[in-house]
């Protein structure tokens, strides 16, 4: 049963040198593939027969799709990518909560913040910000997403509802 764990550890330490690698370059991929490695709870975890550790390798290649998509220019690229965040994110979504869906919005969100106040100096930082977020949003074809994740996980949810008496929802 520790293989449930032990295999995503393993995926989460590349998935961590990859995003490393294509937002910086090899060293930081490596650099921070093993501080994860060094982390006494990282170890911990992958041992003991949980999701967590999938639900953090599936947030990381979230992550990691959407900034290869985001950067692309290539259209079938893009649309392979955010196709990979939606799906991961329903996934991780019916293994434990919908509020995976939330965090990886709220991250991305903090992301594309500090990436414009560190590209604009100026007062007009905030306009800059509100433009790149549309330019994210026309990008990752938020409502075809949207779409998929209901397809995905509304059939579960409401089975769950009813269930209980929504006293899991």
């Amino acid at each position: 049963l520790r293989c449930f764990s032990a295999v995503p550890a393993i995926l989460l330490l590349a998935a961590t040198y990859l995003l490393g690698c294509v937002l910086y370059e090899r060293r930081v991929g490596l650099l921070a593939a093993m501080a994860l490695a060094t982390c006494v709870q990282f170890w911990w975890q992958a041992r003991i027969c949980q999701m967590d550790m999938l639900l953090a390798f599936m947030m990381t290649c979230v992550f990691l799709l959407w900034y290869i998509g985001d950067r692309t220019e290539k259209p079938r690229v893009r649309l392979l990518t955010f196709t990979g965040v939606y799906l991961l994110l329903a996934a991780a979504s019916l293994m434990k909560s919908f509020a995976y869906m939330l965090l990886a919005g709220l991250t991305i969100l903090v992301y594309l913040l500090a990436e414009t106040i560190i590209l604009h100096h100026h007062r007009q930082w905030l306009r800059a910000y509100i433009n790149r977020i549309r330019q994210v949003m026309s990008k990752m074809h938020i409502l075809a997403g949207a779409i998929l994740y209901l397809v995905l996980t509304a059939p579960w949810f409401v089975l769950i509802h009813q269930a209980t008496d929504g006293q899991y929802t």
